[in-house]
């Protein structure tokens, strides 16, 4: 229960008149005429009325007292986010490059909408003719599914087991030269969400080890995969492969195959897929202006500029990866990187952490045309690079004009989060290499004396902004930039240039456009491509009441791990799994089980799984990744241990009485059902939530059970059997981290 709210403004018109009216005799007993008319009463009045307005402002919070208050509890409301789509082409005759940030357009004016590719992508022409599920000695054809609306198919059969294969024919009219991009989209519709926690990120570990390889001679040779969104088929996206040039026709069926085939472990979730697509270019509902002109300094306090779009976009929190979309200039980039000699001191330190494998591509390139694989080593190692709490170095970035809200993030670099660690470096990247790396946000310059363009940072309001600092505020709504009065923040001088390097725009909700849509390349007017699915993820900007509610909402999210229910209550939320049950047991070590260990914790997780691949067993990749999400969370003095459950069968033999006019066969199909639904790890149990860890299973429970099923009299003789143990009339138990599962039932009927 919270505090109760005052109310300020309590009194009323009249309330304040007659308490200023009862004062009168206490402090000036010679007025005595207290009527109307009397000029100092329409005085009292007067004050009155302005007391009254006073005091019903100060009960007034407003939206930017709402944001300052957010601010203190690092809460920022979520900008406008564009649409995504995935744009598919077809009838491709020739082998067409899609630089990333190529605009493809939508509609007609004045509706027209612009998306923007995000990776560099290469249309070839090429078809998937033929789609090959191949488990168990089992070859089953998923052409026709794959083509089909509304279904779906296992990609390595029911169970995905080891050497489980999914087999793509590919029909060229020309084996391309460069890169090839499939895209996968999964069935999920029968599964839950993922976990979340707050605006943590997903970092998911695959249980299942994949390989993908090509035909060449009759034999099977590993392929090079440059890229794999899907992380191992386990959610939608696309991989993006090398095809070698010594990968062969097939004879008989005229197609070059190429498979994917389960080396090792095992998928909590058997991957379904509605579609395998080629030619399937990711696009996001954004349009990219640079170098706009914004006209020249008046010279005057608190100046506004206008840009021609809006609203504008900023970076989201949770700064994403580098992509191709992100680098503005590939031999740009390369030559910085590659000559050492002239790289200025911050470009050596992130180049420094490069893996040798990417230093020695660099190094060898020629500076002629870049390879695909070049190009994914760079970014990779740019990736690997934003996440290193080392970047940072007070004397290596010395030059560097570090924005006040980042500065204050490097006195403390190994206690900030993840999100604001990875804004940082992001920064950092940028600024080693300008002109090469796109920024993520509305860069604002003015010129500077010698003519060359000064870069001024966005803050949220000028309250510490110094009269030197090159500092505007951007309402993104508008698409309005302010500058400042000379006290608190510069002003640009009088007469100089002002632009707008670079700044991105967004349509929201309005890009969330349904399927089957037209879409067309400038470039390329005779090409046309369709969305297959509807546009997702556009959103206007959120409300101030909407993100006050966030806020509630996640001070109510556990983010420490003290209590076993903290424990199980975060492992569930792993953020990128489905976790559908959690156990913790305090004071235990799986290595030790038959000692108490003080300062350890077990956690036994269950992951959710599709009913025929039963019962679910979390793999090496499942438990490594909630541990992780647990170690960000646990108390400094707690070890973790994550196991998977012990399930116990649960047979039942007993002897029924089957009511007059009741089929002994259909009785006992209620039986079976009845007993596989209460003795169910994930809905069973008394309560129906699973059943409970450790919790035995009793003979009478059995019996309650039999009894209540249409058509049975009575029920005898129940004998309970654990896995393949002896039939016992006693309590099955169970280990404190086992789990019991419906077995079999040997019936017998009079």
């Amino acid at each position: 229960m919270g505090l109760p709210v005052p109310v300020l403004d309590d009194k009323t018109f009249n309330e304040i008149v007659d308490e200023a009216r009862s004062l009168i005799p206490r402090y000036y007993p010679e007025w005595t005429d207290h009527n109307v008319h009397d000029p100092g009463i329409t005085f009292i009045e007067l004050f009155a009325w302005l007391a009254e307005m006073q005091i019903y402002q100060l009960d007034q919070i407003t939206d930017r007292n709402y944001i300052k208050f957010l601010k203190l509890l690092d809460y920022y409301p979520y900008d406008i986010q564009p649409a995504k789509v995935d744009i598919t082409f077809e009838q491709i005759t020739s082998e067409i490059p899609i630089p990333a940030g190529t605009q493809i357009f939508t509609g007609v004016e004045p509706e027209q909408l612009v998306y923007e590719v995000q990776e560099d992508f290469n249309l070839i022409p090429a078809q998937i003719k033929s789609i090959i599920t191949t488990y168990d000695s089992k070859t089953v054809d998923n052409t026709e599914a794959n083509e089909a609306e509304n279904v779906y198919f296992g990609a390595f059969g029911e169970k995905a087991q080891k050497e489980g294969i999914l087999g793509l024919g590919l029909a060229f009219s020309e084996i391309p030269n460069n890169e090839i991009h499939i895209t996968f989209i999964l069935f999920e519709d029968d599964l839950p969400a993922q976990g979340t926690h707050g605006d943590e990120p997903s970092q998911v570990i695959p249980s299942a080890d994949i390989v993908w390889e090509y035909q060449n001679d009759g034999t099977w040779k590993d392929l090079p995969v440059l890229k794999d969104s899907t992380l191992v088929l386990t959610r939608n996206g696309r991989i993006v492969f090398l095809l070698p040039s010594d990968i062969e026709i097939d004879d008989n069926d005229g197609l070059c195959w190429i498979r994917c085939r389960i080396q090792d472990g095992w998928y909590e979730i058997v991957p379904y897929i509605s579609r395998i697509l080629i030619n399937t270019v990711s696009a996001v509902q954004v349009e990219t202006m640079r170098n706009e002109d914004l006209g020249t300094s008046s010279g005057f306090p608190d100046q506004k500029v206008r840009l021609k779009k809006k609203p504008v976009m900023r970076a989201s929190r949770d700064v994403g990866p580098f992509g191709g979309g992100d680098v503005l200039d590939w031999h740009g980039l390369l030559k910085m990187m590659n000559n050492q000699a002239e790289l200025p001191e911050p470009g050596k330190r992130i180049t420094g952490m490069f893996d040798e494998n990417t230093q020695n591509l660099i190094s060898e390139w020629d500076e002629s045309e870049i390879g695909i694989s070049l190009k994914y080593a760079v970014l990779s190692a740019l990736n690997m690079v934003m996440e290193n709490r080392d970047l940072y170095d007070i004397e290596v970035f010395k030059k560097v004009k570090i924005p006040d809200e980042l500065k204050k993030l490097t006195d403390h670099l190994d206690t900030i989060s993840y999100i604001e660690l990875k804004t940082l470096n992001c920064f950092l990247i940028e600024a080693a290499f300008p002109d090469t790396i796109t920024k993520r946000n509305l860069v604002v310059q003015v010129q500077g004396d010698e003519e060359e363009w000064e870069t001024w940072f966005e803050v949220n309001d000028f309250t510490y902004s110094d009269p030197d600092d090159h500092h505007y505020h951007l309402d993104t709504r508008e698409g309005k930039i302010t500058f400042g009065n000379g006290l608190n923040g510069r002003i640009p001088p009088e007469q100089r240039k002002i632009r707008a390097k670079l700044y991105k725009t967004s349509q929201g909700p309005k890009g969330n456009i349904t399927k089957e849509q037209k879409f067309r390349i400038a470039k390329y007017r005779t090409i046309t491509g369709e969305n297959r699915k509807e546009a997702t993820g556009g959103k206007l900007a959120e409300s101030i009441n909407h993100a006050k509610g966030r806020a509630k909402k996640d001070f109510r999210t556990h983010y420490r791990a003290i209590t076993s229910e903290d424990y199980e209550q975060l492992a569930c939320s792993t953020p990128g799994l489905r976790v559908c049950r959690a156990k913790a047991i305090t004071n235990y070590h799986p290595d030790y089980p038959c000692i108490t260990v003080p300062g350890n914790v077990t956690v036994v997780t269950v992951p959710h799984t599709r009913e025929w691949n039963f019962p679910p067993v979390p793999g090496n990749g499942f438990m490594r990744t909630v541990l992780a999400h647990l170690e960000n969370h646990r108390l400094i003095t707690t070890d973790i241990h994550i196991i998977e459950p012990e399930y116990v069968k649960i047979s039942v033999q007993c002897t029924v009485h089957v009511m007059k006019r009741y089929s002994s066969g259909e009785v006992t199909k209620r039986i079976n059902t009845k007993l596989k639904h209460f003795l169910h790890p994930l809905t069973g149990g008394p309560d129906e939530k699973g059943w409970p860890f450790g919790r035995s299973v009793f003979p009478s429970e059995i019996y309650e059970i039999i009894d209540d099923v249409e058509g049975v009299d009575y029920a005898t003789d129940v004998l309970l059997r654990a896995g393949e143990l002896e039939y016992q009339k006693e309590a099955i138990r169970i280990p404190r981290y086992g789990l019991a599962f419906f077995g079999e039932q040997y019936i017998e009927f009079i």
